[in-house]
C-alpha cells in the first residue's frame, strides 16, 4: 500500500493528465483507428492528395484542390472538443494574417454539421469549415485520424509539410510557414 503515500501533486497531475487525454478522445474514433490499421500513415514529405470534395455549411460543395499556390492547413476538429476550441482563435488570426498565401480549412468529424454554424460565430470563423463525417477516404490520405484536434500543413508544393496531433498554437504554424517559404 506504499501507492497510498503518493504526493497528493502527482495525483493531480495524473487526473489533470487522464482529463486531458479524455477531452481529446472520442467513443468513435476508437473504433476508426480499429479500422486503419492497414491504412498508410500520412507521412510528411508526400504528396497530398488534394482531390477532396466536401460541404460546407450552407451545402455548397468546395474541394481542396480549389487553392492553388497556397499552403493549406486542414484542422480536423470537433465542437464539443476542448483542444480544439483551445487552438481554432490562433487559426482564425494565423488566417487573417496570411490570407495571401494561406487557407486554413477546417474538417469536422465525429460531430454534428448542426453545430458548426454557431461554432463558426462564436469563434469568428472566416476560413471555410467543411463537413468530414463518414470520410474514410480522408483517413487514407490524412490520418489514421484517431484523436482531435489533427491538423496537416500542405505547401503550395502539394506535399505534406509537417502533421500536429492536439492543440497546436500559432507560433508553431508561423514556424512551418517560414520552413516552407525557406524551401521555396
Amino acid at each position: 500500500m506504499a501507492w497510498l503515500n503518493t504526493p497528493r501533486s502527482t495525483w493531480i497531475a495524473l487526473g489533470v493528465a487522464v482529463v486531458m487525454l479524455s477531452a481529446t478522445w472520442y467513443p468513435g474514433l476508437e473504433d476508426r483507428f480499429r479500422q486503419h490499421k492497414k491504412t498508410p500513415i500520412a507521412e510528411v514529405g508526400q504528396v497530398a492528395n488534394l482531390n477532396f470534395t466536401m460541404k460546407n455549411p450552407a451545402g455548397e460543395s468546395v474541394s481542396l484542390a480549389q487553392f492553388p499556390g497556397k499552403t493549406l492547413i486542414l484542422n480536423f476538429y470537433a465542437t464539443w472538443c476542448g483542444p480544439c476550441r483551445v487552438e481554432t482563435p490562433d487559426l482564425v488570426l494565423l488566417q487573417a494574417a496570411h490570407k495571401d498565401d494561406l487557407q486554413v480549412i477546417g474538417i469536422l468529424i465525429t460531430d454534428s454539421p448542426t453545430r458548426v454554424p454557431a461554432f463558426a460565430v462564436e469563434f469568428g470563423i472566416t476560413y471555410p469549415l467543411l463537413d468530414g463525417n463518414e470520410r474514410e477516404d480522408l483517413d487514407d490520405a490524412f490520418g489514421p485520424i484517431d484523436g482531435l484536434p489533427r491538423s496537416v500543413v500542405i505547401g503550395p508544393d502539394g506535399k505534406i509539410a509537417a502533421i500536429h496531433e492536439g492543440a497546436t498554437l500559432r507560433p508553431t504554424f508561423e514556424r512551418d510557414l517560414a520552413a516552407i517559404k525557406n524551401k521555396r
